[in-house]
């Protein structure tokens, strides 16, 4: 994936970046992803989340600073996606001690909101992250105006090169009160503007960023979007998409993991605003392990870069927009071509839905 080109042409250059960004010498850790590497297993993955929220209590409950061995400590928290029965109260549970000790660390807030998390809670593996970083940089991106929309702990950031992190001013929002506040103990002192809420209701500008970047949540539930937005009714990870085209200026780069149902979706609603709004410069299916070592699911998902269009324009069909039939070629082998459909009484070819982008690039 390091190695995957955003299309077969000149890489695209955003406009300038603003000028007003004097950051260079603040500091910015040299984050090593293999620190915080996830267990194998469920009880050690649950154990180092434990250990991280014990940690950010002490360093809450003491008024004091993370040390940069400390904000790699942090980051071993990965959330509840793959995790969510220790949150769980079952009587005679196999994981009754650990559900205990949670419940001891966290306040009545705190643990309401990490339940309600567990649909969303998946974080991303740092190659991923690294992969997406080059594309960024292959687009032009050297700093600027940036923005995580679903920040969770801050991996997107932690994985972000150095040399772009010093010339840039970022923002994270984070909707887990839990995960936000890691947020803001890893991030804060390195003037990462961090805000725990929805990003539907954080107080952050439209029009002012350079480059949105995140793994966004999945899922047909919407937010509580209660602005008349043309994306305010849409599922979830498509709702990102188009509050993320309103944050960036034009000209700005837009870079998200997001569901397969995003492309591959028969309906095409979404696809039509977001490409009148902007221009998608490629897409990148990852393989279905790509969230198994970090988050502990199986989910297919997508890469997909966009570039925010200066004005609105709705004449051209390009071919992302449509769902076409996936070729045997991108079959695996062995795999069936046919079914017999019982009320129709008959053999036929199996559906092979997915995006003409797709079909077109198999590569």
């Amino acid at each position: 994936i390091c190695d995957a080109r955003v299309e077969d042409t000149e890489p695209v250059a955003p406009a300038p970046m603003i000028e007003d960004i004097a950051v260079a010498d603040r500091h910015w850790p040299a984050f090593d992803a293999t620190r915080y590497v996830p267990q194998t297993g469920q009880i050690p993955r649950i154990e180092g989340n434990i250990r991280a929220i014990e940690l950010l209590k002490q360093l809450i409950g003491s008024g004091t600073p993370p040390t940069d061995d400390q904000r790699h400590e942090l980051l071993n928290y990965v959330g509840w996606g793959g995790n969510s029965k220790v949150l769980e109260s079952i009587e005679r549970s196999t994981l009754g001690a650990q559900h205990d000790r949670i419940k001891a660390l966290l306040t009545d807030e705190e643990f309401a909101s990490a339940r309600a998390s567990t649909v969303t809670a998946y974080y991303t593996d740092p190659v991923v992250i690294k992969a997406m970083w080059d594309i960024v940089q292959r687009a032009g991106f050297t700093g600027g105006r940036i923005i995580e929309p679903a920040a969770g702990t801050g991996l997107f950031l932690a994985g972000m090169p150095k040399s772009i992190a010093q010339k840039s001013e970022v923002t994270a929002v984070e909707l887990d009160k839990l995960s936000g506040r890691i947020l803001t103990t890893v991030f804060g002192g390195l003037g990462v503007k961090a805000h725990i809420s929805g990003v539907e209701k954080a107080n952050v500008p439209n029009g002012f960023y350079d480059l949105a970047i995140s793994n966004v949540p999945f899922g047909e539930h919407k937010t509580l979007e209660t602005r008349k937005v043309g994306y305010s009714e849409w599922s979830i990870h498509n709702y990102f998409f188009g509050k993320a085209v309103d944050l960036v200026r034009p000209g700005g780069l837009i870079v998200f993991i997001t569901s397969k149902h995003t492309m591959d979706s028969l309906s095409n609603g979404h696809r039509k605003w977001l490409d009148a709004h902007a221009e998608m410069l490629g897409a990148i299916r990852l393989p279905v392990s790509a969230f198994k070592k970090q988050a502990n699911t199986e989910a297919v998902a997508d890469i997909i870069v966009m570039r925010k269009r200066a004005v609105p324009m709705f004449k051209d069909r390009p071919d992302w927009l449509e769902v076409g039939h996936a070729p045997e070629g991108m079959l695996e082998d062995g795999q069936a071509l046919t079914h017999y459909d019982s009320y129709q009484r008959k053999t036929v070819e199996h559906s092979r839905p997915i995006n003409r982008w797709y079909v077109e690039r198999p590569h």
